[in-house]
C-alpha cells in the first residue's frame, strides 16, 4: 500500500500496535499449521477471550492486563536482538551494562504502549479480528526465520497488511519486528532515534526512554509509541 503517508499512519496508529498480537484469528480449518503462527495464534486466542469476557475486570485495574500480556507476549519478543537493531553500531560500541539498561526502557516503553491500546481497544477486537485473515507463511532459506502475513480489512475498506518478522533460537521462535503496509517498525525508531544517538549516545538515549517511562503519564503510554515516526 505504498500511497499511504505520514498522515494517514496518525490516523492508523490506534489499531496498528493492537496487530501487533490481538487481531490474528485461528489458524484455517484444513490449513498446515506452522510454530511461528502457532505460537501467535495461541497468545491471541487468549488475549481476545480475555478481552470477551474480562473486559471491565480489565477496565477496572490495568494491573491485570499488565500482568496479562507480561506473562503472553514479553516472551515471545526478542528485545535483544530488536534492541541491536535499532541501535546499529551503537550497541557494539556499549558496554553490557549500558546494552541491559537500553533494553529494559525499551522493554518498558513497548509494553506500555501495548497495554494501553489494549485498554483502549477492548471492544474492537472481535469486529476487527472478523476481518482479519493469513495469507501464506514467508520462509527464510534456513527455515530459521518467517514472516507470518496477515491482511486486516479497515473501516475504509482498505486492506492492511502486517507482517510479524520471527527468527528461531535455541528452540524458540521469537518476533524481532513488524511490518505494516512493508513499513518496519523497527527501521521508524531508528531513524526516530539516530539525532539523540548521534549527538548523546546510547547513554542519553536510555535516559529520555527512562524519563518517560516515569513520567507522569506513563501510565497512560501513547500507543503511538511504536510508530515514532508518525507523532
Amino acid at each position: 500500500m505504498p500511497s499511504q503517508t505520514p498522515r494517514c499512519w496518525a490516523r492508523l496508529r490506534g489499531i496498528v500496535v493492537l496487530l501487533v498480537f490481538l487481531f490474528s484469528p485461528a489458524i484455517a480449518a484444513g490449513a498446515e499449521p506452522d510454530e511461528p503462527r502457532a505460537l501467535v495464534v495461541r497468545v491471541t486466542e487468549t488475549l481476545v477471550a480475555e478481552a470477551k469476557s474480562q473486559s471491565e475486570a480489565l477496565r477496572r485495574d490495568p494491573d491485570r492486563a499488565y500482568a496479562l500480556t507480561d506473562g503472553l507476549i514479553t516472551p515471545v519478543i526478542d528485545f535483544p536482538a530488536i534492541a541491536r537493531r535499532i541501535l546499529g553500531p551503537h550497541w557494539r560500541g556499549a558496554t553490557p551494562e549500558e546494552q541491559k539498561r537500553f533494553v529494559a526502557e525499551l522493554e518498558t516503553l513497548v509494553m506500555r504502549a501495548l497495554v494501553t491500546a489494549y485498554l483502549e481497544h477492548l471492544d474492537e477486537v472481535p469486529r476487527y479480528g472478523e476481518r482479519l485473515t493469513y495469507l501464506p507463511t514467508r520462509w527464510d532459506p534456513d527455515r530459521q526465520g518467517a514472516a507470518v502475513r496477515t491482511r486486516l480489512q479497515l473501516d475504509s475498506g482498505v486492506p492492511l497488511e502486517v507482517e510479524f518478522l520471527m527468527r528461531e533460537a535455541r528452540g524458540s521462535w521469537k518476533v524481532q519486528d513488524v511490518r505494516v503496509a512493508g513499513i518496519s517498525l523497527v527501521q521508524a525508531s531508528q531513524s526516530a532515534f539516530a539525532r539523540e544517538l548521534a549527538s548523546s549516545g546510547i547513554d542519553g538515549l536510555t535516559r529520555r526512554l527512562a524519563a518517560q517511562n516515569s513520567g507522569a503519564g506513563a501510565a497512560r503510554a501513547r500507543a503511538s509509541t511504536l510508530l515514532p515516526c508518525c507523532d
